[in-house]
């Protein structure tokens, strides 16, 4: 039953990155149109595709260093492969809410999130304060949502162990 669910999960994560990037398109090109930027959805896709690439270089990275270990790791240690964010420098539980809320915060996703807002200014037509205004904002929701996750999940595993 396990290599089944580690099969689904792969295939999830394969699923997501084509969704994820559709999603955000859709909201650059909804902002555009919001604030009066002159966006095409096919420019505000092309911002997402750009954008993407430092989470894929970070893959990239993890892949490279998983391949190099004598022995495969496994679904625990992969999210400790690269170092990137701040949980993962402390001594925190994989199992703490603050491991997964911290993961917002690593280098790729801060990398990816400045991509958006300068080509959001550039490729959408946007004013620099507007295209940085409308993606922090869906930041900081994205932060506060993950967040709020973490705590759900850490208090139902709470529920459920004790």
């Amino acid at each position: 039953m396990l290599p089944l669910i580690t099969g689904l999960t792969f295939v999830a994560a394969f699923l997501a990155i084509p969704i994820t990037i559709l999603v955000l398109a859709l909201c650059g090109w909804l902002a555009s149109k919001i604030l009066q930027g002159t966006a095409t959805f096919g420019q505000a896709l092309g911002v997402a595709v750009r954008a993407k690439m430092p989470l894929l270089v970070g893959a990239l990275v993890g892949l490279v260093v998983a391949l190099l270990m004598s022995e495969p790791p496994g679904m625990a240690e992969m999210a400790l492969l690269v170092r990137d964010h701040p949980a993962a420098w402390l001594s925190v539980e994989m199992t703490n809410p603050f491991f997964n809320f911290s993961r917002n915060f690593s280098v790729f996703a801060l990398w990816s999130l400045g991509l958006l807002g300068y080509g959001t200014h550039r490729a959408l037509g946007l004013s620099k304060g507007k295209a940085w205004a409308s993606w922090g904002v869906l930041f900081g929701a994205l932060v506060v949502v993950s967040g709020a996750l973490a705590a759900l999940g850490a208090m139902g595993q709470a529920a459920a162990g004790g």
